[in-house]
This record gives structure tokens, sequence and C-alpha cells, in this order.
């Protein structure tokens, strides 16, 4: 009689010599050591890979000890890291699923990217943390080389994924005020998508304008100009004339970055000073926290350009 919690008997026939008993968990080890060892094998191959596309990307020493760390196998990228569970990443090769058919991208430098996530971080900093989840942003994507409809632009907001895009090599290069300009303008195009049940259309904005303008969305797309010395009445940029989801975005943008030129020139242009009031209301009412305190405060904040 065998013990069957340790052993199992193999009977010998007649002429045959008897095998010794083999342990019931034998199977089950020799099963385990094999998976243990196909993980081991794919670290490896993994890890191989991903040097070898880190020294693509001319990468210091320094740099790719800290990137690979943060290396994330597919789709192929660099993790920057998360603030309020919005992913920023770097893709080192144009993804496949695209916000357009007409819509393309380059790798960015990594050295660009993690200067401009710097800017990024620093100028949502004034922004209450559940303005920028309620966002819905999902992920900030830094490229190079950017061009929706055959334009290079800047940045591009895909509303519809909750993807932003910027260029950090096109546009306002540096930490300059023209590049928090761009963040706060696409962060207002999420906010717009979300903030009602209109999307970015919005007939009671374009009411403010004057009886017989006409927005002209030849300028869409093209690379923004947000200089509001140049701009006509009524609008913080020319580029504000595009269209009315553009018109709203450069509101928020330059009423982030320079409150004091918008609240002056609002003085004097009735229909400045009724987008100002108009814009006031609709960031107030998606997020409470963006109230007459929060304005005040924004204009003590020191710009440099």
């Amino acid at each position: 009689m065998t013990d069957s919690t340790d052993s199992v008997e193999l009977r010998s026939r007649p002429g045959k010599s008897s095998s010794r008993p083999l342990p019931r968990a034998f199977p089950f080890a020799l099963l385990l050591l094999l998976m243990v060892g196909s993980i081991l094998i794919n670290r490896s191959l993994n890890s191989a890979a991903q040097r070898a596309r880190i020294m693509e990307t001319g990468l210091s020493a320094a740099e790719q000890t800290d990137w690979s760390s943060r290396f994330v196998p597919e789709p192929v990228v660099f993790d920057i890291g998360a603030r309020d569970g919005i992913k920023t990443i770097v893709p080192t090769e144009a993804s496949s699923a695209k916000p357009l058919k007409d819509f393309s991208f380059k790798p960015a430098a990594i050295a660009d990217a993690t200067d401009f996530r710097a800017s990024l971080d620093d100028e949502w900093r004034h922004l209450p943390a559940s303005a920028v989840r309620k966002a819905g942003i999902r992920r900030i994507i830094l490229c190079s080389n950017l061009q929706v409809l055959g334009h290079a632009v800047g940045g591009f907001a895909d509303v519809k994924n909750g993807d932003l895009y910027f260029d950090v090599q096109l546009g306002p290069l540096g930490d300059s005020l023209e590049r928090r300009k761009l963040i706060d303008h696409e962060f207002f195009h999420m906010v717009d998508e979300v903030d009602d049940d209109q999307g970015l259309f919005d007939p009671a904005w374009a009411r403010l304008n004057q009886a017989d303008f006409q927005y002209n969305s030849s300028r869409k797309f093209t690379l923004i100009n947000s200089n509001q010395v140049e701009a006509p009445k009524g609008f913080v940029s020319q580029y504000a004339t595009s269209a009315v989801e553009e018109d709203k975005a450069e509101m928020f943008a330059n009423m982030m970055v320079n409150p004091a030129l918008v609240a002056s020139r609002a003085k004097t242009d009735p229909v400045l000073n009724a987008k100002r009031q108009r814009m006031i209301k609709i960031i107030r009412d998606f997020c409470p926290e963006v109230d007459d305190a929060f304005w005040n405060a924004m204009a003590k904040v020191p710009r440099h350009l």
C-alpha cells in the first residue's frame, strides 16, 4: 500500500525491475520551471530591443538610464509620466491611429519634449486640478513636424479621443508666453467639447460679433499668431477670426497668459468685453473653482517674454 499523498508506486511486470516511486508534484514543478525560464528569456530579449531603440534616439548615457526605466513597449513611446491621471508620451514612430485622414507627425527629440513638458506642468499648476480632470484629457502627445490637412501646426486637440498633440519644435520655442498660450489654447478646446451638449458649436458666442462679421475658415490649421497688438477689434488675435471655437480658445489663452491686456482692451471694445464676460461664465460653469478669485490671482502671476 502506497501513501497517496507522497508517491505513486509503479508495479513491475514479471521479469522487469521495479521503478522507484516518483513524487506526484514532479510534473508541476517541471512545468513551473519551464514557465519561469520562458519569462526570463522574454525579458532579456525585450530589454535588448529597448536598449537598441534608445540608442537609435541618440540619448546620452544618463538619459538612456533614466528613460529606459520608463519605456513602454507598445506602442513604441517614451513615457514622461502622468499628472492628474494624464499620461504624457513621446512617440518614437508615428502611430497608425490618427484622428484625421490627413494627419502626420514625426518623433520629437527627448530634450525638447522634456523642456515642453516642464512648461506645460508649470502652466497647468495655475489651474484647479478638478478643471484638468474634468476636461477629459487622456494623453499629451509630444512630437515634431505636426501636420494637419497639409498645414504645419503647433498643436492639435483630438477632442473625440481625449488626446492633445503638441509640436515641440514648431511655433513658439522655449519657455515663452506664446508657448503658454498654445498650451492653454489647446486645453480649452478639450473644455469646449465637454462643457455642454453642443460640443464646439456655439451660436450664442457667434452672436456677440458684429452683425456683418463672418469667420474666415481658411485661417484654420495655420500657425497661431496670438499677438493682440495686431488683432482686429472684437478679437484677441488674428487667428481668433478663423472660427467660433478658435475665437473662444484664443480668448481663454490670452486671459490666462496676459489678462491685464485683455481687460484693458475690453474697456474700449464692447464686443471684446462681451466675449471676456462670456468666457468668465463659461469656465466658471465648467469648474466653479475658476471664479473671480482665480482671475484676480492670475492677474498677479509674473509673466516674462
